[in-house]
């Protein structure tokens, strides 16, 4: 695993990471969208401060979305329900949960 000189440094990784996922995912090639959303992930995950934790939030709920896209549920739920942990009001995640509550046929929930 790479390591930072600071918090700064890592959420520019993450950040050229999730825009690499990002072009995977408009080639559709969601699989190594979703592998380089977890390296960001993982390499923010010793880092603290506000950006690092707005990072976290871009990173999962776009990881969300990608595992809706395999229709995962429960990995999409997973990330959705990460997001919802630290912005209860975040749509996105709202819309992702829900949605992964309609793919585990969990009608009462969503």
């Amino acid at each position: 695993m790479k390591t930072f000189t600071s918090a700064k440094k890592v959420v520019e990784f993450a950040g050229q990471l999730n825009e690499e996922a990002a072009q995977n995912f408009k080639s559709h090639n969601v699989s190594q969208a979703i592998n380089l959303y977890l390296n960001a992930l993982n390499a923010l995950e010793d880092y603290f401060g506000e950006s690092v934790i707005n990072m976290k939030i871009r990173t999962q709920r776009n990881l969300s979305l990608m595992y809706s896209k395999n229709f995962d549920w429960k990995s999409s739920l997973i990330y959705a329900d990460a997001v919802l942990r630290v912005d209860p009001k975040d749509l996105k995640a709202l819309m992702r949960k829900i949605e992964a509550h309609l793919g585990l046929n969990q009608k009462q929930k969503a």
